[in-house]
């Protein structure tokens, strides 16, 4: 799977050699949420990528990532992948390029979610965050709400806030 908004690529550490790419040193370590710190074998460069007809090079860290495998497309991958372009593009003008400010028109149909009687949900303390990010899902947060689309809720459970720096320093 390619991720083009990601800040890093990966491969896993058994590939380089296998696809006889060059390795550069690079003694940074990687946490994932969920998982232990893991060393960064190397660093190789410029590793072309091509789907369909898009083809780049980028950068990409080798490291221990047991559960995945990288395979080359075969045909009937890059055949679907085409079929997936295609329909992206027939559909242009319904996809927005921005979700709406406003909620849909309300159906005739509430859904809601069913909880078990008498459980109480699981509770944890929130993340700590710094200000800078604590600021950006305040503005965040007040846009949906002013915008209708959240509301404040009294619930006793919520959901954690993770937030990752893009490309152009932005959360």
């Amino acid at each position: 799977m390619v991720d083009t908004s990601a800040t890093h690529n990966f491969i896993a550490d058994r590939e380089p050699k296998r696809l006889g790419l060059i390795l550069e040193k690079n003694l940074r370590g990687m946490k994932a949420v969920n998982s232990e710190a893991k060393q960064i074998s190397g660093l190789a460069k410029g590793v072309p990528i091509k789907i369909g007809t898009w083809n780049e090079g980028t950068n990409m860290m080798a490291m221990p990532l047991d559960d995945f495998q990288l395979e080359p497309l075969d045909e009937k991958a890059i055949h679907e992948l085409a079929v997936v372009a295609n329909v992206l593009k027939e559909f242009i003008d319904v996809i927005p390029l921005e979700l709406p400010k406003t909620l849909l028109p309300h159906r005739g149909v509430d859904h809601h979610i069913e909880l078990e009687p008498r459980v109480k949900p699981p509770t944890r303390p929130p993340y700590r965050m710094p200000p800078p990010k604590l600021a950006e899902l305040r503005k965040q947060l007040d846009e949906l709400l002013s915008g209708g689309l959240i509301h404040s809720s009294k619930a006793p459970f919520g959901a954690s806030v993770l937030s990752q720096k893009k490309q152009d320093g932005s959360l």
